[in-house]
């Protein structure tokens, strides 16, 4: 019931988009390393927070629901909500930091903005309801992949966002190519940001490297100038693998190393599967080929980590997307002691 509540309070009307607003919250101050949680359901368990606590863990930026547009009913509409059990049962005195991803897309359409807006805070506020780290969170980020396309009617809605809630400070995340190409891109008028370093490049071609990290991408393109506004940086702690047969595109797999005996390393991060298997609801044949595409190692993470602290505008370094058991395989402080210290 609570779940179609929220849907219902989110429908849109569609009209021309209103007139840009003047942004007035100020930019916060470090808050300190953190992860992302971006499931559909909540599950952190005790000695999961306790691991990340005791590895100076701050923060935890947790997605709530994405937005998407219904062709069929002409309308943006929230989807994937988070579950929430009655109590977070969060042990540790992290801050929470509610986000929402929209679909690009959505700003390719004539939706009324200044709605989209308030029925992105109101689902947003419902969802927080009865969860005080939620609900009583001072920031909000907004998640969207915007284009040239797409660009005025997000940074509007972003406006109207920030003024209908001129006491919570709005962060927004930076792709690298948005980053660099600044003209082209603009900059988004909110008080901060968050600079992905990760999905760098296809996944879906076959001349890939490595769709998620590149150390040697990633430092071409930190060579812009610091950006106009505060930025946070977070590096990827997740991996996949990718199929294909001869160059066609199969689909995402697990990481080739998490599949003994269905695969051979046949070059560093390419692997060919040895027997018909199905994977993640994908089916692959003998011969088929996988790619790893991830962080690597450790090393490469606090590689990373150095390069991002040598930019002065980037001010806390979060790890996306944390999975239970990660505090294992990418120990976070050792990651975050090379950005902080």
């Amino acid at each position: 019931m609570r779940f179609f509540l929220l849907t219902l309070a989110f429908v849109l009307t569609t009209c021309s988009d209103p007139a840009p607003s003047t942004i007035s919250a100020p930019a916060a101050a470090p808050h300190g390393p953190g992860i992302y949680y971006w499931k559909t359901s909540w599950s952190l368990p005790p000695l999961e927070q306790d691991a990340l606590a005791k590895a100076g863990t701050k923060q935890l930026f947790v997605r709530l629901f994405d937005i998407d547009y219904d062709f069929n009913r002409e309308e943006a509409r929230p989807k994937g909500l988070l579950k929430l059990p009655d109590s977070l049962g969060v042990q540790h005195d992290f801050t929470l930091v509610p986000v929402v991803y929209i679909v690009e897309r959505v700003f390719r359409q004539n939706i009324e903005v200044e709605e989209l807006a308030r029925r992105t805070a109101r689902t947003i506020r419902g969802i927080a309801a009865g969860h005080p780290g939620l609900s009583s969170a001072s920031r909000w980020q907004i998640d969207c992949d915007w284009t040239v396309v797409s660009r005025d009617r997000y940074f509007a809605f972003l406006e109207d966002l920030q003024q209908q809630n001129p006491d919570l400070t709005l962060s927004v995340t930076v792709r690298l190519h948005q980053y660099r190409e600044r003209i082209e891109n603009g900059i988004p008028p909110v008080p901060e940001g968050l600079l992905m370093c990760y999905n760098m490049e296809p996944v879906s071609d076959a001349g890939s490297t490595n769709a998620i990290y590149q150390e040697k991408l990633l430092r071409g393109y930190l060579k812009a100038p610091p950006y106009p506004i505060p930025l946070d940086a977070a590096l990827p702690v997740f991996s996949w693998g990718a199929a294909f047969r001869d160059s066609h595109f199969l689909g995402i797999t697990d990481e080739p190393f998490s599949l003994p005996g269905l695969q051979q390393e046949i070059a560093p991060s390419r692997f060919i599967i040895l027997k018909d298997t199905t994977i993640n609801g994908t089916f692959l044949r003998a011969g088929d080929n996988l790619r790893y595409d991830g962080p690597g190692d450790l090393a490469k993470l606090r590689a990373a980590a150095q390069l991002l602290k040598q930019k002065t505008e980037v001010r806390d370094l979060l790890l996306f997307d944390w999975q239970e058991g990660l505090t294992n395989k990418y120990p976070p402080g050792e990651i975050w002691k090379e950005f902080y210290r």
